[in-house]
């Protein structure tokens, strides 16, 4: 946001990749008049899967009573010039901090996939598919159960698949029972959608038996960390485990607040090109992290998929309770040597 100019903007850099250095000038790709900072619209963007377009949204900022609006706008990265833009302004109350995933494909097509409430105060989900001019909107109303988290990818044909967790009826998006898929095509036809409650054999081996035989079971820390797309296209959805619990360290003013963030098992789901579930299990792993930003840590996992293989990769940390060096946290490197972290 630039104070004198009152305006918000979005540039590019390219960058070479022989030395990291600036290619050229910075190229200005959107502004957006706001009176303040806090006021100001905000950007998000998505390339395509072959890199050749760009897709920006401009999420318009909040205004009470008045409707949700947005701009998208589809560049190509050859030169950053624009293919198209469109303004578009929605039937539901605008939010602040709009809950949507976008993507673009390779022809130029842009697709938003938004989680939201009408003025009847019902979630549901709504769908854009947009190719310049042409706008086709799909919305689904949700009765007992709200979207829990969700991601977007584009598949080989450049369709969208929107896929994620449901989330009980007035719980966190990260209390999860559930996950659904939805394929749109490139006119925003659905072509496929599926919402599931978790069965039991996707359960097995993270949940007590007894939950699963009573039924109505859901994860109440179940975080989704992403949704890999396969060559049959389908997907896997990866989702952790994660808690955070944070004490006062210590007696200074202002107080310093320790977190100890937990990473532990890994839900692997994968699902079909409609959505039916072939497969899950869970990649057993602990990770304890104590930290006084909880934006900066060593936790969780990273991930891959070559030829329809799935890698995790993680650090294995854990504490050491034993003399003279009690409770000190480590890793274990290739040679099973126990590296102290503190």
């Amino acid at each position: 946001w630039n104070k004198a100019k009152q305006q918000n903007a979005l540039y590019v850099q390219q960058f070479n990749l022989e030395d990291g250095r600036p290619a050229g000038e910075q190229i200005l790709l959107e502004t957006e008049a706001s009176e303040s900072q806090m006021k100001a619209s905000t950007f998000k963007y998505s390339f395509s899967p072959d890199g050749s377009k760009l897709l920006v949204i401009t999420e318009k900022p909040f205004v009470k009573g008045g409707k949700e609006g947005m701009r998208l706008q589809v560049f190509n990265t050859s030169d950053y010039t624009p293919i198209w833009k469109n303004d578009l302004v929605l039937e539901t109350p605008s939010e602040r901090n709009p809950v949507q995933e976008i993507a673009v494909n390779n022809e130029g097509v842009a697709y938003v996939f938004k989680d939201l409430q009408n003025d009847l105060k019902e979630r549901l989900f709504h769908i854009f598919t947009v190719d310049g001019s042409k706008v086709k909107r799909h919305e689904s109303a949700l009765t007992d159960l709200n979207l829990g988290q969700f991601k977007v990818q584009v598949d080989y044909n450049g369709n969208l698949i929107a896929a994620g967790t449901l989330a009980p009826k007035g719980k966190p998006s990260n209390n999860s029972n559930g996950y659904f898929f939805i394929k749109v095509d490139t006119s925003g036809e659905i072509l496929s959608q599926r919402l599931q409650m978790f069965e039991p054999e996707t359960l097995t081996g993270i949940v007590n038996p007894r939950s699963i035989e009573k039924g109505g079971f859901f994860f109440s820390e179940l975080n989704l960390n992403d949704i890999v797309l396969k060559s049959d296209g389908g997907v896997i959805l990866l989702g952790e485990i994660q808690r955070n619990s944070k004490v006062q360290a210590g007696q200074a003013l202002p107080p310093i607040i320790e977190h100890t963030l937990y990473f532990s098992n890994v839900l692997v789901l994968s699902l079909d090109q409609t959505g039916n579930r072939m497969w899950s299990t869970v990649v057993e792993k602990e990770q304890m992290v104590k930290t006084l930003d909880p934006r900066k840590h060593f936790g969780s996992f990273a991930h891959h998929i070559v030829d329809d293989k799935l890698m995790l990769v993680w650090n294995y940390t854990n504490f050491l309770m034993a003399p003279p060096l009690n409770k000190f946290r480590y890793w274990v490197d290739r040679t099973g040597a126990k590296i102290n972290l503190d």
